[in-house]
């Protein structure tokens, strides 16, 4: 992999894709996303529900949500990271049961 700037370049594409969904019943409590690989160089992809009440907000941990320093998703918004494991993203929601959708390659 090059790294360019800020942007990894890979050889080839991947085999296929791992998706999903992130719901949370609790309000104003930050849960940590489930434990899963993301290769080198891939980016994964956080889409809010359409569905949702409120906002959603994603941070790097816990306490960031907690103090109010995580960033918002309206519904239907989304944000591409690159990152090494899904369990990098915490989410907190404002309304029971929001959520999101994730999705990335596979090698």
């Amino acid at each position: 992999y090059a790294l360019l700037g800020r942007w990894y370049l890979r050889g080839g594409n991947g085999n296929g894709l791992h998706s999903g969904r992130f719901t949370i019943s609790a309000i104003n409590t930050p849960k940590i996303f489930p434990s899963k690989s993301i290769p080198q160089g891939f980016s994964i992809t956080v889409k809010a529900f359409s569905t949702n009440i409120g906002l959603v907000y994603i941070g790097s941990t816990g306490a960031d949500l907690a103090a109010n320093l995580g960033y918002p998703l309206t519904p239907n918004e989304t944000k591409t990271l690159l990152l090494t494991n899904l369990d990098k993203i915490w989410l907190m929601v404002a309304n029971a049961n929001d959520g999101v959708n994730y999705i990335w390659e596979v090698r």
